[in-house]
């Protein structure tokens, strides 16, 4: 076993300065005004349709193979049900940050 794993080349992971990126944007620990909360808010509600439009798919998904019981069919609902955990538990951090920044109190 060893010598299978003499021949395994990793390659370096090297950093990244994301900031490069992205404009970076330093509130110094000042509450949003209203105009800034209603941007962030708009960017989180239309991220929550995109995401809401997918759940009824996932759902049909679901339901269309759930009498079959073949190995891939298995795999497929097993790997779809995950999906839509991570999908409902996205959509719910979304719906608790855009609360969190609605706001009206700055919370540390």
């Amino acid at each position: 076993m060893n010598d299978d794993l003499a021949n395994i080349h990793y390659s370096p992971v090297w950093s990244y300065n994301y900031s490069l990126r992205f404009q970076e944007v330093q509130y110094d620990d000042k509450t949003l005004s209203d105009a800034e909360r209603k941007d962030f808010v708009s960017v989180i509600d239309e991220a929550i349709e995109q995401y809401a439009k997918g759940l009824p798919i996932m759902y049909n998904g679901l339901e269309t193979f759930s009498d079959q019981h073949n190995e891939y069919h298995v795999i497929y609902h097993t790997v779809t049900s995950i999906m839509l955990f991570v999908l409902l538990t996205t959509i719910d951090c979304m719906v608790a940050s855009k609360y969190f920044i609605l706001a009206d109190k700055d919370y540390d």
